[in-house]
């Protein structure tokens, strides 16, 4: 039988871990993070709740006639 040994994973593959350094950043900062999506939320509902409407828009259907003689 083989002996097990106490190796991290980061050891096996003999090279260090490598992180994505904004997905570190945003797991130590996750207050910041909901309150940067809470703002863009809600400036974008507003947005959309103040944007012009009309009843009946103007469509221009384009058309094109071929005739031949």
């Amino acid at each position: 039988m083989t002996e097990t040994t106490n190796i991290p994973p980061e050891k096996k593959g003999g090279g260090k871990l490598r992180e994505f350094g904004l997905t570190t950043l945003s797991i130590q900062n996750k207050t910041t993070v909901f309150v940067l999506i809470a703002i863009i939320t809600f400036s974008g509902i507003s947005s959309y709740l103040t944007v012009p409407k009309e009843a009946f828009p103007e469509i221009v259907v384009p058309e094109i006639f071929v005739s031949t003689s």
